[in-house]
């Protein structure tokens, strides 16, 4: 501002001596009749023109440091991480809530769990507009270190308010590496449930892989269920294919849900991939 001030004043400070010299250029040329109050509107205009260029000569380059700050910093992130440190009970409670009542039961890993690997900084915890909605993330050690979305879900009173879309699009950029996650299929879903949750994930950018025999493991350890595997890849990256899809489909199944890498199912949904 003083900046401004000083430059806008110097400006200002240089209108005069140009207006009586303006004013002494018109009476020559008129042969001395000055017309009524040419003086008094050229340095009005003059005062105008010199505050302006005081302006834009002192907000110039903070305007330019602003757009390169606002460029590299990019929209503002509404997700709040917590990995390797403690939750408060509170927060603990609120996303508990929200928790138990997005998932039934045996889609439910024990919170008590999920919670300590947190703590533990095994699992990302991300949390949405005063928990309003939350997600979990898993850092996978495949070729391009993917991250696996285990959970992600939003207050039933906060639904259909964009809340999902802006934590998933969070996660997604703040992570940026590609996200990883299983859909329910549709026609596994009641109602209309299913249709609604896999037109969300296409509706933010997210595709299915190619992988159409693709079965979830239980949590319960109890055989596995058709499920869709989805992806958002990073930007101008393809999605997962060939060898890069089987390594990914062996790491969720070994490392997220802690199965035998020679298990029969996987080996078999592995032999069902094309290259």
């Amino acid at each position: 501002m003083a900046r401004t001030a000083v430059i806008s004043l110097v400006c200002v400070y240089l209108v005069g001596p140009v207006c009586r010299f303006l004013a002494v250029e018109n009476t020559s040329w008129r042969s001395g009749q000055k017309p009524l109050g040419y003086e008094y509107v050229t340095q009005v205009m003059l005062t105008w023109v010199a505050i302006a260029i005081g302006l834009c000569t002192a907000w110039l380059p903070q305007m330019r440091h602003w757009r390169s700050t606002i460029a590299r910093l990019g929209p503002p992130r509404t997700a709040v991480a917590v990995c390797g440190s403690s939750i408060p009970v509170t927060t603990a409670k609120r996303v508990r809530s929200v928790y138990e009542s997005s998932f039934p039961p045996e889609q439910r890993r024990p919170f008590e769990t999920l919670l300590r690997e947190v703590e533990e900084g095994t699992r990302t915890l991300w949390l949405a507009e005063r928990v309003r909605g939350f997600a979990l993330t898993v850092d996978l050690k495949t070729i391009e270190n993917d991250v696996y979305l285990d959970y992600l879900a939003v207050d039933s009173t906060w639904r259909s308010r964009g809340i999902g879309s802006r934590l998933l699009h969070d996660v997604h950029a703040m992570v940026d590496r590609p996200l990883i996650f299983e859909v329910e299929r549709p026609e596994s879903s009641p109602c209309v449930e299913g249709e609604r949750r896999v037109a969300f994930y296409h509706r933010n950018g997210a595709s299915e892989l190619r992988c159409s025999g693709y079965l979830s493991p239980s949590i319960t350890g109890d055989g596995a269920f058709p499920m869709m595997l989805f992806a958002m890849p990073q930007r101008r990256a393809s999605l997962a294919a060939g060898f890069r899809l089987e390594q990914l489909i062996s790491e969720i199944w070994v490392e997220i849900y802690g199965r035998d890498p020679r298990d029969p199912t996987l080996l078999r949904i592995l032999g069902t991939l094309s290259f």
